[in-house]
């Protein structure tokens, strides 16, 4: 990552070396603070964890652009277009220019463009911190309306990838549909001779099912 002029000074450079003890990914988001914040990202009692850095990154994001990001951290480490579209509710000239802000800040990039654009967590780490970032209840709306969304408006999705949902149905506590998808993701693999994932998925959809108060 490219740094302002000012941050080339070799007290700055050394002091992020320093901060970084050696991690290359924290050396990398440190980088990142120091360009947008300058001298401030270094100072004493500032958070020293990669975790922190990156936290704080965020929350220093525009309100639009860090509600973006957390609903595609919901999603998962690869993201879709058509239904980061779908979930953000946002008119598609503001959508394209905070995707725009969160690919200049190197939050995540676009890694593929056919059939559909799909978008890339920078590293999974950053994915897992804007997941956390939000709270578990709005967490869990998210993952709901992936499966509402999905089921609704992307069919074929929801055929050749039960597992997604899957996922996501257990993490909504949508208990029915969470067993129902498990339930067909095995099935697909008892279809396409995989045993071992068939026994994994069907193992996840008993888990649910004991779960479900009904």
């Amino acid at each position: 990552t490219a740094l302002s002029a000012q941050d080339c000074d070799p007290t700055i450079q050394q002091s992020v070396v320093t901060k970084a003890g050696g991690n290359p990914l924290f050396l990398e988001e440190l980088t990142l603070a120091v360009a947008e914040q300058g001298e401030a990202a270094l100072a004493p009692g500032v958070p020293d964890t990669i975790q922190t850095v990156l936290a704080a990154r965020m929350d220093r994001l525009p309100a639009t652009a860090k509600h973006l990001l957390q609903t595609a951290a919901v999603m998962g480490t690869e993201i879709p277009l058509p239904l980061l579209h779908q979930l953000a509710a946002l008119p598609e000239d503001v959508l394209s220019a905070q995707l725009a802000h969160l690919e200049a800040s190197e939050f995540f990039f676009e890694t593929r463009v056919l059939p559909v654009p799909i978008y890339t967590f920078k590293h999974v780490l950053t994915q897992e911190v804007a997941y956390q970032s939000l709270v578990r209840r709005r967490r869990q709306d998210v993952h709901a309306q992936i499966v509402r969304i999905v089921a609704a408006e992307f069919p074929d999705l929801a055929t050749a990838q039960p597992v997604f949902l899957a996922h996501h149905a257990t993490a909504a506590d949508l208990h029915a549909q969470a067993v129902h998808y498990w339930r067909q993701a095995g099935e697909q693999a008892v279809e396409r001779s995989a045993p071992v994932e068939a026994r994994a998925y069907l193992g996840q959809g008993l888990v649910v099912l004991r779960k479900a108060p009904e």
